[in-house]
């Protein structure tokens, strides 16, 4: 499994997760060139919240992406989608992914994730309209 951080796709994602090494070896001007990733984790802030859940989230899914976490940090939650979502599974606690063709997975534990991110803050109770 591969993760990186990529800035030359043309929707920015913060982290993506490929299933191979070539999958991510050229570097496209276009995201849509690549073979869809398995994992794409935006992180939700002001001033990317509606593109990120409302026209980046649909773009990953219809080009195949598997799985689609949206990060809020402000609420301390996990909103993850797939192809077959007609609402997001919400996680609070922690979040586990296997990728495609693997035994493995990635286990977060989302209150030390969070707690690590803005130590200092409580989650704010906010409402989401998808």
């Amino acid at each position: 499994m591969t993760y990186a951080c990529c800035t030359a796709l043309t929707h920015h994602n913060d982290v993506l997760g490929a299933c191979s090494p070539r999958a991510l070896s050229s570097s496209p001007n276009d995201w849509r060139q690549l073979a869809p990733p398995a994992l794409v984790i935006e992180i939700l802030s002001p001033s990317t919240r509606n593109t990120d859940r409302h026209r980046k989230r649909p773009a990953y899914l219809a080009h195949g992406v598997c799985d689609v976490w949206l990060v809020d940090i402000d609420t301390h939650t996990v909103e993850r989608w797939t192809a077959q979502s007609e609402f997001p599974q919400l996680h609070t606690t922690t979040i586990a992914w296997v990728p495609p063709d693997e035994e493995s997975s990635l286990v977060v534990d989302l209150e030390v994730l969070f707690k690590n991110a803005r130590p200092d803050e409580q989650p704010r109770n906010e409402e989401h309209i998808l």
